[in-house]
């Protein structure tokens, strides 16, 4: 898949994406969106989604692209070096693929935690998936999948 960089030329500013991104979580009911900088750009957002199946009925949710990673691929597949258009496909790839997992959880197809368990923010403001990382006992994994 050569060419599987979605967005590569988009012009769409990461504002925009990122407004776009704040309207549809709005609309499938969350009650809070927050971006996190550094030196200037967005590296985060942060948000939460209704779970009615739990205790307090809200998932908090931490979504951290990996823009080093895009940039490497973009770079090498479409010789992109400006890290201002890194950050606007980041930002676009973002909505297009939060379009779809909510779409899917709108329909039942996937519940809320199922989709972002490994997303969900834990209290000390990691997601659950770097602290499992740096704590991988915790789920009692063995080689191959048996125990």
């Amino acid at each position: 898949m050569k060419d599987s960089i979605r967005f590569y030329s988009t012009s769409v500013s990461p504002e925009a994406s990122l407004g776009e991104v704040a309207g549809l979580l709005r609309k499938y009911g969350a009650q809070r969106f927050e971006q996190v900088w550094e030196g200037g750009r967005t590296v985060a957002v942060r948000f939460n989604l209704p779970v009615p199946s739990a205790e307090l009925g809200f998932m908090a949710i931490l979504l951290k692209p990996q823009t080093h990673v895009l940039a490497t691929k973009l770079k090498a597949q479409h010789r992109i070096t400006d890290l201002d258009q890194v950050e606007r496909v980041a930002w676009r790839q973002l909505k297009g693929v939060l379009e779809g997992i909510l779409i899917a959880v709108d329909t039942g197809m996937f519940t809320v935690p199922e989709i972002f368990l490994g997303m969900a923010e834990t209290g000390t403001g990691q997601t659950l998936w770097e602290a499992f990382m740096e704590h991988p006992d915790i789920l009692l994994l063995s080689p191959g999948g048996a125990r």
